[in-house]
This record gives C-alpha cells, sequence and structure tokens, in this order.
C-alpha cells in the first residue's frame, strides 16, 4: 500500500521509479511468502500437486517479473528517469501518462538486457530485432517498401541503414559508468540509439565529417536536431554527393526529419556522439570546429545532465591530452553515490579512450 501511495504522490520522475521499485520489492516478497505457504500445505498433505500447480506457475512468474524489474532499475535507475522526462518533455508527472511510458520502457530493457538481439528473418536491411525496433520507433517504413531517411527523405531499403549512435563496441561497463549507470546491457539493441540514415550519410558519420546537434538555444518537444558539418572542404565541395539528389555540402544546418512522429533517438547518445566527435577531431587537431564548440558557438540545448564530469575529465586527458571545454560542464553531472575512487577511474577512462581511438565510430 505505502508504495502505491508514493507512486500515486510522486511529485518527478525520480519519485515515481522510487515508488516502482518499492512495489516491485513487495511484489517479491509477497509471491515468494505465498509459494511458501503453498508448497508446506502440500508438504503437510493440506492440498495435492495437482491442485496447486498453476498457482505455484503463476507466482513464480510473479516472482521473476518482479526481480528482473527490480534489477534492470537498480542498475540502470539514472537513464530510465532520462528516457521517461524525454518522453514526457520534461513536463510535471502526469500519473497516467508517466505509468504508460514506465511500462513501455521497463519491460522494452528487461527484453533487451537479457534476451539479446536475435535475428528475424526479412528480405531487408531490417534483418535484426535493433534494426527492427529503430524503424518501428521512428515510424521509417513506407507501405511501399521505401524507407524514411531523417536526412534525405524516403528511400529504398537498399540505401539506408538503422546506424548506432553510440558504436556496439563501446558497450562496457567503463561506458555504463560514464552514463552513471550499473552496466549498458543491451545497449547495441536499444532503438533509441539508433537513426535510419543513408549509408552515405553514415560514412560521413563514421568519419567524423558530420555530427548532429540541437536546433537553436532553448529546448523543444519533440527535439529539434540539425546536421553540421565538421569538415571546412565538405562545406563548400560542388563535387562530392550523399545520393542522386542532395550534395554532401547541403547538410550543413539541414534539419533531421521524422515521419510523422514525435519519437526521437535518445539526447544522451546524441550528445556522447557530440561529445566523442569533439574528442577525437581535438586529438587529430586543425578543425575550425572544435573552435566553434570551444567559443560555445556549438550549444548543446536539451535539458539533461548526461556524463559524469570527473570521468569526462580522465576521458578527455587521455584521448586529447587536454581538459575537456567548460561548454561541457552544462550536460555534466556529479552522483557520489556511485562514484570510484580516481585510480578506477583514470584505468576505465584508458580503457574507454582505447576503444574510441581504435574503432572510432565502425560498428
Amino acid at each position: 500500500a505505502s508504495a502505491t501511495s508514493q507512486i500515486q504522490r510522486a511529485r518527478s520522475v525520480q519519485d515515481f521509479l522510487d515508488g516502482k521499485s518499492e512495489e516491485a520489492q513487495a511484489e517479491i516478497e509477497y509471491s515468494g511468502e505465498v509459494k511458501l505457504l503453498i508448497t508446506q500445505a502440500i508438504d503437510e498433505g493440506k492440498i495435492s500437486s495437482a491442485e496447486s500447480g498453476k498457482a505455484i506457475s503463476d507466482l513464480r512468474k510473479a516472482e521473476h517479473d518482479g526481480l528482473e524489474e527490480l534489477r534492470v532499475i537498480k542498475r540502470q535507475k539514472k537513464i530510465i528517469v532520462d528516457d521517461l522526462n524525454e518522453e514526457l518533455g520534461f513536463a510535471k508527472p502526469d500519473l497516467e501518462k508517466l505509468s504508460n511510458a514506465y511500462d513501455m520502457i521497463i519491460g522494452e530493457k528487461v527484453k533487451i538486457a537479457y534476451q539479446g538481439g536475435g535475428i528475424l528473418p526479412t528480405k531487408n536491411f531490417a534483418n535484426t530485432r535493433y534494426s527492427r525496433a529503430v524503424v518501428q520507433h521512428l515510424n521509417a517504413l513506407g507501405d511501399d517498401g521505401r524507407y524514411f531517411c531523417s536526412a534525405s527523405g524516403w528511400q529504398a531499403h537498399k540505401s539506408v541503414k538503422a546506424a548506432h549512435l553510440v558504436p556496439k563496441s563501446l558497450e562496457s561497463d567503463e561506458l555504463a559508468h560514464m552514463f552513471g549507470v550499473v552496466d549498458m546491457k543491451g545497449l547495441r539493441y536499444d532503438k533509441r540509439n539508433g537513426l535510419v540514415l543513408l549509408k552515405t550519410v553514415e560514412n560521413h558519420m563514421d568519419k567524423m565529417e558530420l555530427v548532429i546537434v540541437p536546433v537553436g538555444k532553448a529546448p523543444s518537444h519533440p527535439a529539434r536536431y540539425k546536421f553540421v558539418i565538421t569538415s571546412e572542404y565538405l562545406r563548400t565541395a560542388n563535387d562530392k554527393w550523399v545520393n542522386g539528389d542532395i550534395r554532401t555540402r547541403d547538410l550543413h544546418n539541414r534539419e533531421l526529419r521524422f515521419n510523422q512522429t514525435n519519437n526521437r533517438p535518445a539526447a544522451r547518445f546524441l550528445y556522447w556522439r557530440f561529445v566523442q566527435t569533439y574528442l577525437l577531431l581535438k586529438k587529430r587537431g586543425d578543425c575550425p570546429w572544435v573552435s566553434e564548440v570551444e567559443t560555445r558557438g556549438m550549444m548543446w540545448a536539451t535539458p539533461g545532465k548526461y556524463l559524469r564530469r570527473s570521468y569526462l575529465i580522465q576521458l578527455a586527458r587521455k584521448v586529447s591530452d587536454r581538459y575537456p571545454p567548460q561548454v561541457f560542464e552544462d550536460q555534466c553531472f556529479d552522483d557520489p553515490s556511485t562514484a570510484k575512487s580516481k585510480q578506477d577511474e583514470e584505468l576505465g577512462a584508458h580503457e574507454l579512450a582505447k576503444k574510441m581511438t581504435d574503432v572510432t565510430f565502425q560498428d
């Protein structure tokens, strides 16, 4: 009753999630106790196994579901809060909308974290659970079999890809610590970690010639984003094309489009891509776009705290031999309750930096 009361009185997403944790714990304890009472009655000959079979099965399922839910909450709490806030547009929680969003998000996270991706038989590019999830999330499949690219609109399936924002190769405990959670199992299957893009556009992003940033200096719902070309050469080149209709230079400041949906990729993944591109280009040197970031000419206008401050400082030093610019401060958080020692953070940043510099964005 107390958990239900806390959920109903929740004034924030954090309060709501704390209530859901208590509710899951109460369900686990209740199911376990009743199951023990039934098995004790069976042992004492008061009821038969046949009579209690379905009840035992239902209780086991309830206990299992509660444990899976609680495990995901405990291990991925911060990003669940972030996802719920983005679903609600950072508005004051409406209990019905919040409950519906929670049921959807927690169900997905339990599924992808502990069941994996799986291959689904299809005749087009969406031959994995990840690709199908991204396409469905962004409403990117048309009745004619074409796919909606956020850079160029409707395209044939052979030309497009469900592109990871955070590469599969970076899925690790080190990255999880950066995002403020215990683990990020299933990141490679997360529908919020992707965009449907022309393969040529994804290739420009993989080469760090193209990044995505919010439109304007004030947050909006649904969020608006645009492409920015980091390469001075590509901003003016007449002979570089992403397809037969669009020059690469035309992508500069082009707003991303979505097909009749308010769904977007998670801002934390877009922000990570932005930060990682900056750090690697800073390491390379001689990139005017880096100066644009450092002089606050390239602001990030979504209202979230995405990366752990102390860890980002260590990572920036490992990758670029410099401290991160002041502009990154607004999207950083401090959380002493999940902090590691300075030595452990330095070792973790070293491992993450190696992954970043070894593979860049190829996935």
